[in-house]
């Protein structure tokens, strides 16, 4: 059967790169800017994924009108790139009644919902909440893992959470470190360092996920075209010298090709 979808390049799962959606793109310039930088790094799709709190707009329809727009943008302009619809929700008790009333999009269609906790969300509160999302018939992707004072304060909580079938997502800038050039601040590979700026992850801690194969995609979880941008060329770079073609190819594109959009 032929594919639905080409998959060429990195896929992206984690981007605020629609306009006027949320603290990401400000504007139509804005994104066409990131989407460019986007080719640049070699990201052949990306799932725009606007915030979403309970107790604001719903994004649904206002998505699909910003997505349209920037899918003809990029027609008119020559930008050949994968545009798919997403969501970032803050966990609230409400998230799966707004899942099953289709007021939230879930990952390019998919079963997959990308989630997010306060920082210091209690591991209690964490893990039940994902347990619910399960247990209404969808998949949670755990956003950004390392930014959680409650799984790095204890390393096998993560393994806790992987039991229980959740993916786990944690940002390029988490592992590396770029200038607003989209190139590691020293010019070369760069070791995973503490407290990254817009990765705010402890370095042991991202060190520990790579090194137990503990990620199952590294997202850029970009804003702007400086130095919150869609970067993955130098990250990826220091993951296959780091860990290897395979597990760098799976983190960059493989597990979402097979996980979210279920090509084999």
């Amino acid at each position: 059967m032929e594919n639905k979808y080409s998959m060429k390049g990195y896929i992206d799962i984690h981007s605020h790169i629609l306009p006027g959606m949320d603290d990401g793109a400000k504007n139509m310039e804005q994104t066409m800017a990131m989407l460019w930088l986007a080719v640049q790094n070699q990201i052949g799709t990306i799932i725009c994924t606007p915030h979403f709190k309970d107790g604001r707009e719903y994004v649904g329809a206002r998505l699909e009108d910003r997505l349209s727009r920037v899918r003809s943008r990029c027609r008119e302009d020559g930008l050949l790139i994968e545009l798919h619809s997403g969501c970032e929700l803050f966990y609230t008790a409400s998230v799966c009644e707004l899942l099953e009333q289709k007021k939230v999009p879930t990952l390019a269609s998919s079963d997959c919902v990308l989630v997010e906790f306060s920082p210091w969300e209690q591991f209690t509160t964490m893990q039940e909440g994902l347990f619910s999302i399960k247990a209404c018939g969808y998949r949670p992707v755990l956003a950004h893992a390392e930014r959680y004072e409650c799984l790095r304060d204890k390393k096998e909580r993560i393994i806790t959470l992987r039991d229980m079938d959740v993916l786990v997502q944690v940002n390029a800038g988490s592992i590396l470190e770029v200038n607003d050039a989209g190139k590691n601040s020293r010019g070369s590979i760069l070791r995973v360092r503490g407290k990254n700026l817009f990765g705010s992850g402890d370095k042991k801690y991202v060190r520990y996920l790579l090194d137990n194969r503990l990620i199952d995609f590294v997202a850029t979880d970009s804003h702007s075209d400086g130095k919150r941008g869609p970067y993955l060329n130098a990250c990826a770079e220091y993951l296959k010298k780091k860990y290897g073609e395979a597990y760098s190819s799976a983190l960059l594109g493989e597990n979402a090709r097979t996980e979210i959009f279920a090509l084999k």
